[in-house]
């Protein structure tokens, strides 16, 4: 189960980083990740403290692993190539920097 949960994370840290080049928002979608990794816990935890049955943690599980799947093949289908061009975002920091250093 080790490899499988790296390679998990491997994909999903990548496709965070194909988002976007803005690293605040890369943050923030990591932020968002790491929640949701520990919300996935949290629910395992708390079905197995209650005494559910195997079978029924079993489903939970592969519920929670589908629709994880299905969103991360439709977000890898989605990912444009953009690390040649600066986001609009970037292109105002850096502006901002630029009239930052004229004023001082």
């Amino acid at each position: 189960m080790g490899i499988q949960d790296a390679l998990w994370n491997n994909m999903a840290y990548w496709l965070l980083g194909t988002i976007t080049n803005d690293a605040t928002k890369l943050a923030r979608y990591a932020g968002f990740y790491k929640a949701m990794q520990a919300l996935g816990a949290a629910i395992s935890w708390q079905l197995d403290a209650n005494d559910v049955k195997f079978r029924t943690q079993l489903i939970v599980n592969w519920v929670l692993l589908d629709v994880s799947a299905i969103l991360m093949i439709y977000l890898s289908f989605r990912i444009k190539n953009h690390a040649d061009e600066p986001e609009e975002d970037a292109k105002e920091n850096i502006e901002h920097m630029k009239e930052n250093e004229v004023a001082a």
